[in-house]
């Protein structure tokens, strides 16, 4: 073999070569931030109602929202807000079709951001779990309690959402 023949030939092994690591790469990145979602959020959301003590005839009671980020990116969230309502001892158990035929609360306790006044949006690091609160009272006449919360991401147009049902201690 000539050097001219050796030459081409460690030039063609070369580009298969290049061919070679870029197929395994474009596959790697379609594996990690296709298959794997790896850009995308990975966020366990939860709620919570805790009765802290009754006194007199009112409940006094912190609504909390967990938001734990189990992915490797920092998210920014915005419009993070949440509902509280009561069905009171009183009250015939209806359903509504507002709500996809599920039990209506028909009184309103609390509703709110959970970020502080004048704040659009906030950030969950990764690995961080972030505590949102907000302490309200519930009159002894309720018998059972709905929190529904909700946050939007502050990158794309999508919404993200859980609930919590608690009965009221007697």
């Amino acid at each position: 073999m000539t050097y001219q023949e050796f030459n081409q030939l460690a030039g063609a092994i070369g580009s298969l070569a290049s061919v070679f690591a870029l197929a395994i790469g474009g596959y790697w990145a379609y594996w990690r931030f296709i298959r794997q979602r790896e850009g995308r959020p990975h966020v366990q959301f939860s709620a919570d109602i805790v009765f802290i003590r009754k006194q007199g005839e009112w409940w006094i009671v912190e609504f909390v929202a967990w938001v734990e980020n189990k992915g490797k990116v920092q998210h920014l969230i915005k419009d993070f807000y949440f509902d509280v309502r009561a069905l009171l001892v009183e009250d015939a158990v209806e359903v509504s079709d507002d709500f996809r035929g599920q039990v209506f609360f028909p009184h309103r306790i609390a509703e709110g951001s959970w970020m502080p006044e004048g704040m659009n949006e906030t950030f969950i690091d990764p690995d961080v779990k972030t505590h949102y609160s907000y302490i309200a009272r519930v009159h002894e006449s309720a018998a059972v309690l709905l929190m529904h919360t909700w946050f939007k991401w502050a990158d794309e147009n999508a919404q993200h959402s859980t609930e919590k049902t608690v009965n009221v201690p007697s």
